[in-house]
């Protein structure tokens, strides 16, 4: 049997007290589910809708619960869930890389130490769908937030707008298993309209691409699977005021890893030597062979081991 906790977005536990609740001498919860990260983005995006992911808090927050639940606790990774739009959509680039941005989000955060869970639809890369007018939305909550937002003075285009964005109806489409009718969800006709790219992004069709956001996360479940220490080191953080890049290592005695993630949409430089990058293998990227080492392409992934 395991336990898990979730930690309400105004009144759970921080990190500092993270160990209060899974530490294994507490014998209480096996496993604590944080929404720091989660808040992070939705303080962005109601201060500055177009601002993008901020790199650095999200370094701050997985690093913090990362160091201090070593040893003492146990960590739920996660980037997406049934309240939050698509994480393509707000942290990468759904247009112009959303193949490489969905397996950059992908190598970053599940191979950091804890249990990564997936949720339905993220392992082929959904994005955010497209609401046509006010009246495609479902949720209730995004109809109460429309309500208010028109009290405000808010005119029905921005309403619009705002709500394509953030409303977590995005993340509530029905899951495309092939491009057939209703995406072979269902014979009946689904609750809610299935996502107007189910024919290019669906079960069926990217299981026969090698290079699919669901095959890149077939080969990282396989390289944790078969790597200790991806599941039991030590995480440590690299380059952490760079504002494009996340980088971290994972080491266990003598084995280290070292995960490069580039999530921004133009080419990055790392300095190799820095890294040392020459003496590290190419164990798994989400590019083909062949780029430069000291840059990562846009929204490029590499894991290397030392």
């Amino acid at each position: 049997r395991y336990d898990i906790m979730t930690v309400g977005e105004m009144n759970g536990a921080s990190a500092e007290q993270g160990e209060d609740w899974v530490g294994e001498r507490h014998g209480r919860l096996n496993m604590i589910f944080q929404f720091e990260h989660v808040k992070l983005w939705e303080t962005a995006n109601q201060q500055a809708p177009d601002a993008g992911l901020d790199l650095l808090g999200l370094k701050s927050i997985f690093t913090r619960w990362q160091t201090l639940l070593e040893g003492k606790g146990w960590n739920a990774l996660y980037v997406e869930n049934h309240d939050i739009p698509r994480v393509v959509s707000k942290w990468g680039d759904d247009e112009r890389y959303q193949r490489e941005s969905a397996t950059a989000i992908a190598a970053l955060y599940f191979l950091m130490q804890g249990t990564p869970f997936i949720y339905q639809g993220q392992e082929l890369g959904m994005t955010n769908t497209h609401f046509a007018g006010l009246d495609d939305f479902n949720d209730v909550a995004t109809k109460n937030r429309a309500a208010d937002l028109r009290r405000q003075g808010m005119d029905e285009e921005r309403i619009l707008a705002t709500l394509r964005r953030s409303s977590r109806d995005n993340s509530r489409t029905p899951m495309p298993w092939n491009d057939g009718p209703n995406g072979g969800f269902s014979a009946a006709t689904p609750w809610f309209a299935l996502n107007a790219n189910y024919r290019d992004i669906n079960v069926a069709r990217q299981s026969g691409e090698p290079d699919s956001v669901l095959n890149f996360y077939r080969a990282l479940i396989r390289l944790r699977k078969q790597t200790p220490a991806l599941l039991y080191g030590r995480y440590r953080l690299l380059l952490a005021e760079h504002l494009h890049i996340y980088a971290y290592t994972r080491t266990l005695d003598d084995r280290q890893l070292l995960v490069l993630c580039n999530l921004s949409g133009e080419p990055q430089q790392v300095d190799p030597q820095s890294l040392a990058l020459d003496s590290w293998q190419l164990r798994l990227g989400n590019y083909p062979h062949g780029g430069e080492p000291q840059t990562l392409r846009p929204y490029e992934a590499r894991i290397y081991q030392a």
